[in-house]
């Protein structure tokens, strides 16, 4: 539920994932009454379409898997728990508001359980095979007679927030990778959730925002420190950085997309570093599309690729 005291245009109601169904009734007395006899998800399938469910409830997040994977889903509880605190009270302590509360994940170490979630698993194209966790956002159901009034409805191009999924890449590295890919996926779902109809925005604007979160959370409140895990990677990035801000190919090309998310990253660090508020910075890129140093230098402020890359190498180089 979006908190009632939010600014946020969804504030005082739930969001509830609607997805497709091709649903098969059989009519009885006339056309007064029927049963239902047949149900098929239609495009992707959910995670609850597939086999029944265990979870663990905390107060910021849930934990969902299949039952032979019980281990795996208690397990992953605490680590999303922890994740999700972190996001939440990062959010409040920053913005005065967590439009999120409680942040919903469906964890398997099952490669094509992994691959049939909110995925078309016969064509897997485009999706990166050794993805860590990925945050599917959620459709709102249409206004129709009967509907709780308390759940925000709207059309195709408004979401619900976002679902998380985590699979194999994303737990063997132990709880402590778990919950630095949670902390990714959660702040894509807040941020999400923050600006409901977006105009679709890059993967520098999105992935950066998530990886800098990360990277905070990584260093304690410390961005990037240089022996944590962002921190040595752009170190490494930083000695072949070819002066230019990141691009949507770099997300492409599998050779540069570790750098691509840790450089996307910094544009955020770098423009905190200016003074610049990157909590409305993040919302307003979603929202409008528009790249970050646009909506920036929009407001006064210089933000150049010759500025961000010198204050790389002097934190980096």
């Amino acid at each position: 539920q979006i908190p009632a005291d939010s600014s946020h245009p969804d504030a005082g109601l739930s969001y509830a994932p609607a997805n497709l169904y091709r649903v098969t009734i059989h009519v009885t007395d006339d056309g007064a009454s029927g049963v239902i006899t047949g149900w098929e998800p239609q495009r992707e399938t959910a995670p609850w379409d597939l086999e029944p469910l265990y979870a663990v409830i905390d107060e910021h997040a849930v934990v969902a898997g299949y039952a032979d994977e019980r281990e795996v889903v208690d397990r992953t509880a605490g680590a999303a728990e922890e994740a999700a605190q972190w996001v939440t009270q990062t959010y409040q302590s920053q913005t005065g508001t967590a439009n999120t509360n409680r942040f919903l994940t469906f964890v398997t170490e099952e490669p094509d359980r992994f691959n049939s979630w909110f995925i078309d698993s016969a064509d897997l194209t485009g999706w990166i095979g050794d993805r860590a966790g990925t945050m599917f956002p959620q459709h709102r159901p249409l206004d129709a007679p009967g509907l709780d009034a308390q759940i925000a409805t709207g059309n195709r191009m408004a979401n619900a927030g976002g679902i998380l999924t985590v699979g194999p890449t994303g737990l063997q590295y132990g709880i402590a990778g778990a919950t630095d890919t949670l902390v990714h996926e959660f702040v894509h779902a807040i941020h999400l959730t923050n600006v409901p109809q977006g105009s679709g925005s890059s993967s520098v604007v999105a992935e950066g925002w998530a990886t800098y979160n990360e990277s905070l959370f990584q260093g304690g409140g410390e961005y990037a420190p240089r022996l944590r895990v962002t921190g040595r990677t752009l170190r490494s990035c930083v000695a072949q950085l070819d002066g230019a801000f990141p691009t949507e190919q770099d997300f492409v090309d599998a050779e540069d997309a570790t750098c691509a998310y840790a450089l996307s990253g910094s544009l955020y660090a770098y423009a905190a570093s200016l003074g610049v508020d990157v909590y409305v910075l993040a919302d307003e890129a979603l929202a409008t599309g528009e790249p970050l140093w646009s909506l920036i230098e929009r407001d006064g402020v210089a933000f150049t690729a010759e500025g961000w890359s010198s204050w790389l190498q002097e934190q980096y180089g």
